[in-house]
């Protein structure tokens, strides 16, 4: 008899959607991020505490990112002249 407990693991989708800010991007998983806070933070050294936000600030464009439970808001800084590339940011997420 197995007595050992088995972790099924279920894939994680990510999808994209616009936000009201035309420079920011929402990043949506089936999963949960945090409990119960929300978290903003505007650079990689505020973001210390955070291995996602540290991710999303390698992106030189990266402005700003909020974490909530079910979602991630990342906006992209003024002088850039481009959309969010949605792939990388899944790959990061």
């Amino acid at each position: 008899m197995n007595t050992t407990t088995e972790t099924k693991k279920l894939p994680v989708t990510i999808y994209a959607e616009s936000a009201p800010n035309p420079a920011a991007m929402k990043f949506v998983p089936n999963i949960g991020l945090i409990k119960d806070i929300s978290v903003e933070y505007t650079s990689k050294a505020e973001a210390k505490g955070s291995l996602l936000a540290q991710k999303l600030f390698e992106f030189p464009f990266v402005l700003w990112v909020f974490i909530a439970a079910n979602f991630v808001s990342v906006t992209k800084k003024n002088s850039v002249e481009r959309d969010l590339d949605h792939s990388s940011f899944v790959l990061t997420l």
